[in-house]
């Protein structure tokens, strides 16, 4: 562990992940999915004839089937599973979850609302109908309820948050065995595949079923995080490690293909890849130092992470209807939200986040007092 309690290849990997979902979404997905950005941000489509796409972005997105955006998401999940057994040698599974609501919650509200703000900035502007009723909006406030109520996706990210969501309920689950680092913490991501397995070859339409199964094909993948914990704290070895990496991999894999089709299913391999990056990161540790860039988007890599992609689609759609040059709008546009995760960081993360560690202290020895009394 660092001295400031932070591992820093992961923390650089945050501001790492953060920034190719940025650059995936702002660039590959506003340009090259013109369609689907519409769609999201509820604004006309923007004209190929009128405006084509800039040749940077065909640079950007060069390499078939590569998804920045993939890698990136990928990467957090990994980050997740590797640092969250952490907090288990300190506190209780439900103590935990009291910790991970102040980390998760206010931050992502004031986010979302943001979002929120996007688009009745642009529905006004193009002078469209408000698209979402109240109950539609209300859910995404509590992430982990939405996709269990059928509803739908607004800001294009809440689906990881809620699989973050379903992590941590399992993993507070499992507490006893992750804080004495017992390998049968792996039996947990075998019962979750045979589950989705059952329900991808089941039949199923869309129904409550196939929203766990589909959400249980990336904690299973997560759960390779854990494993590179486990190998990190001595507890695995290097051989053992990747036995366990490239069978749960493998399973990923399997629920991947049963979930996916046509291009989806070939871009399944930036998972792959991004476990490739976390295995370098976690090699070559010693070399990570904390520098100015990447510590600061270390720092706000869940703010900028959960503002960026509708409010930024919208911010560009409307510049570069004004008649603002596309590289003025890019750069404008991500100082833009940058400026806002920074915002979001120092008013409400950082001070959500110390008020958590608090509760989680406070309960913790609480519960450690009778426990003592007792002995």
């Amino acid at each position: 562990m660092e001295d400031n309690g932070k591992i820093e290849f992961a923390n650089s990997l945050r501001g790492i992940a953060a920034l190719l979902v940025v650059v995936a979404h702002h660039f590959i997905v506003f340009w090259r999915l013109r369609d689907t950005a519409a769609a999201q941000m509820h604004a006309p489509v923007l004209s190929a004839f009128e405006f084509p796409t800039p040749s940077y972005v065909y640079a950007v997105d060069s390499i078939p089937a590569l998804g920045l955006g993939a890698v990136g998401v990928a990467l957090f999940f990994l980050i997740s599973g590797f640092v969250i057994p952490f907090s288990f040698q300190k506190t209780t599974g439900p103590v935990f979850l009291i910790g991970r609501f102040f980390r998760l919650v206010p931050t992502y509200a004031v986010a979302f609302s943001v979002t929120l703000l996007a688009i009745f900035v642009g529905t006004r502007y193009f002078g469209l109908p408000w698209p979402y009723d109240w109950q539609s909006v209300l859910i995404h406030y509590m992430p982990g309820l939405r996709d269990i109520a059928g509803s739908p996706g607004i800001d294009g990210i809440v689906w990881t948050l809620e699989v973050e969501v379903k992590f941590y309920l399992i993993c507070a689950v499992l507490s006893q065995l992750l804080m004495r680092h017992s390998k049968l913490v792996f039996l947990a991501p075998v019962l979750l595949f045979v589950f989705a397995l059952c329900v991808l070859t089941g039949g199923y339409a869309f129904a409550l079923p196939l929203v766990f199964a589909t959400c249980f094909q990336y904690v299973i993948f997560m759960f390779i995080g854990v494993a590179f914990h486990y190998h990190y704290v001595g507890k695995l070895s290097q051989l053992e490690m990747t036995a366990l990496g490239v069978s749960l991999l493998g399973a990923f894999g399997i629920l991947w293909v049963l979930s996916n089709d046509g291009p989806d299913t070939v871009k399944g391999w930036n998972y792959a890849l991004a476990i490739v990056l976390f295995a370098a990161a976690a090699k070559f540790r010693h070399r990570f130092k904390r520098t100015a860039v990447l510590g600061f988007l270390a720092d706000i890599s869940y703010p900028l992470y959960a503002c960026h992609a509708i409010a930024g689609y919208i911010a560009l759609r409307i510049l570069i209807d004004l008649g603002v040059n596309v590289w003025v709008a890019h750069f404008s546009v991500f100082c833009g939200v940058v400026f806002a995760a920074w915002l979001i960081h120092i008013l409400v993360e950082a001070p959500s986040h110390s008020v958590g560690r608090k509760v989680v202290k406070a309960l913790s020895r609480s519960r450690q007092r009778p426990q003592t009394a007792a002995a």
